[in-house]
């Protein structure tokens, strides 16, 4: 039993450490988590219909997103020199940016699933997220 409070502990402190203790950051943390599982999610199920899935090509999606929580963790970092000085909040910025980038990516995925999307819409959404 102790064993499991040790593990709950060392990756809570891990993740505080990371990505910050305050409740706003964590609510963003956690709907950038959500939109990535989806994202990651309706990717994979579109490969699997179109019979393109591989190994590696998810490897490197999966990299990717790892990427983005790195960006976030080092912005908290960041944040933690600057925002005692009265600057903004970095981490918000950033997190807000790829949460914006991945529900993009989110509405192609749909899109190339047959979600009925307006043409105008489907354009930009192409047009920046490109994949």
């Amino acid at each position: 039993m102790n064993t499991n409070y040790w593990l709950i502990s060392s990756i809570s402190a891990i993740v505080f450490f990371l990505f910050g203790n305050d409740p706003r950051n964590i609510q963003w943390l956690q709907i950038l988590l959500l939109i990535m599982a989806f994202d990651l999610m309706i990717w994979t199920i579109n490969l699997f219909i179109a019979k393109k899935f591989c190994r590696d090509i998810f490897y490197t999606e999966f990299v990717k997103k790892f990427g983005v929580l790195a960006m976030v963790a080092i912005s908290h970092q960041v944040d933690k020199m600057t925002i005692a000085n009265g600057y903004i909040n970095i981490q918000s910025l950033v997190t807000g940016f790829f949460i914006g980038y991945e529900g993009l990516s989110v509405l192609d995925q749909l899109s190339i699933m047959g979600l009925p999307i307006p043409k105008a819409l489907k354009d930009i959404v192409r047009k920046h997220v490109g994949d």
